[in-house]
């Protein structure tokens, strides 16, 4: 009846006011946490994660949808299995491990940028360690064509 629909409009518009708090706030812990230096960067991975994360949410929505038709109002369980685990991901973030100045855009390096700049300098050895592997695999492929058909 009427009550639902009412019900359903207040929860869309604090949906909404959530949402439109949501990304300046993901926004300024990111900045406290890597500086201005690596914003871009860890923005886009903030966002490639969310987007995976989008993607899993629809298709287990999608699934429960086709398991429980029609009766599929359990779906909200879903959202808020999501939001339990955006919260709890963001609680396991430090008020040590953010720089207020950084995430104030007072200054341009955060201080406890150089824990991730060492992670990303492990990770992009290991990436070009890799692709050196692969080179090697492939120039080894091709010695071995080469001496194998000739």
């Amino acid at each position: 009846g009427s009550g639902s629909m009412g019900t359903m409009m207040v929860i869309k518009i604090l949906q909404g006011a959530a949402t439109a708090f949501q990304p300046p706030g993901l926004n300024s812990v990111t900045l406290g946490i890597v500086g201005a230096t690596g914003f871009t960067r860890q923005v886009s991975r903030n966002i490639m994660m969310r987007h995976v994360g989008t993607a899993i949410f629809a298709a287990i929505a999608s699934l429960m949808a086709y398991a429980l038709y029609p009766n599929i109002g359990a779906l909200f369980a879903v959202s808020l299995l999501f939001c339990g685990g955006f919260v709890y991901n963001l609680r396991r973030i430090k008020p040590q491990q953010i720089d207020t100045d950084a995430a104030r855009g007072l200054i341009e390096r955060s201080k406890t940028m150089e824990e991730y700049e060492l992670a990303d300098e492990t990770n992009e050895a290991l990436w070009k360690a890799l692709q050196e592997k692969r080179l090697q695999e492939s120039q080894n492929v091709e010695l071995s064509y080469r001496g194998g058909g000739g």
